[in-house]
């Protein structure tokens, strides 16, 4: 399967491109020195997946920038008493944002079941759903990951991966994974689709270890 990953965040609603950072302002240059490093982007949009943006020595994230990936959103529900309680058994026991992440990372991951894998019903979409059934395909499971780890106020986005389906290319499906912000290494791409034979995720900062390894 040949991939390319498409590094876009998206928080409650408008897709943000970012790696490693905050977001171009639509209409911003395509290289630019900010307060927080240098930037380079190729921009040709402001709701463009084509957005591929690299940011340099990014240390510090304003709090206002953050909020989109916090927040409950209708499909990323973290309010929800069920996300929020299961989100704080989880994370009970762990000092570390790292620690508390892989946790719900591995919760996800394993304990539920991807629908095209199980042959599973019904198809869920929004996080306190698939809680209530344990099933949903990659972008489901992505939305549990992201409510549970905003629950714990761990900033958390949705990112995605075009994957080819056949060896002409030309065939392809969008595969849905996490990006989640930790202190230490800034935006780390984590999939919590659900390991089988051949695919084996893993939550190891600063190393990403994806369901579908991205394309040199």
């Amino acid at each position: 399967v040949a991939t390319k990953t498409s590094r876009v965040l998206f928080g409650s609603s408008a897709p943000v491109a970012t790696v490693h950072g905050v977001a171009p302002r639509p209409g911003q240059s395509a290289e630019s020195e900010t307060p927080y490093g240098t930037r380079s982007a190729n921009v040709s949009g402001s709701r463009s997946l084509a957005w591929n943006v690299l940011v340099i020595a990014r240390t510090k994230y304003p709090e206002a920038e953050l909020q989109p990936f916090l927040r409950s959103s209708s499909q990323i529900d973290s309010e929800a008493e069920s996300v929020r309680a299961l989100a704080q058994e989880l994370a009970s026991g762990h000092a570390s944002d790292v620690a508390k992440a892989r946790a719900c990372f591995e919760w996800v991951r394993d304990e539920v079941r991807h629908s095209h894998d199980h042959a599973c019903n019904p198809v869920t979409c929004r996080a306190s759903e698939v809680l209530q059934y344990r099933t949903g395909y990659c972008y489901a499971k992505s939305h549990l990951l992201a409510a549970f780890l905003r629950a714990l106020g761990i900033p958390a986005g949705l990112c995605y991966q075009r994957l080819s389906i056949d060896e002409s290319g030309q065939a392809f499906c969008l595969h849905g994974l996490n990006a989640v912000l930790l202190e230490e290494h800034g935006w780390y791409l984590a999939d919590p689709r659900g390991n089988k034979e051949g695919i084996h995720a893993a939550f190891d900062p600063p190393q990403e270890r994806l369901a579908f390894p991205k394309a040199v």
